[in-house]
């Protein structure tokens, strides 16, 4: 169980580690890096954002 998560904030998205947004998916807010590696599995960068959130009509 999470706690202590900022509330919501209507136009903002938060960037977290990966297990943040995994655990909380009902949140929409919440994103992590995607990382770039080298080869040898060094991160290296970030390519983009993901996240866990739900398909809004799987959430009704």
């Amino acid at each position: 169980m999470l706690t202590a998560l900022p509330d919501p904030v209507p136009g903002a998205q938060f960037i977290a580690s990966t297990t943040t947004p995994a655990a909380s998916p009902q949140r929409g807010d919440q994103v992590f890096p995607i990382e770039k590696r080298d080869g040898g599995g060094r991160v290296v960068g970030c390519s983009g954002f993901g996240t866990f959130a739900a398909a809004p009509e799987a959430v009704g």
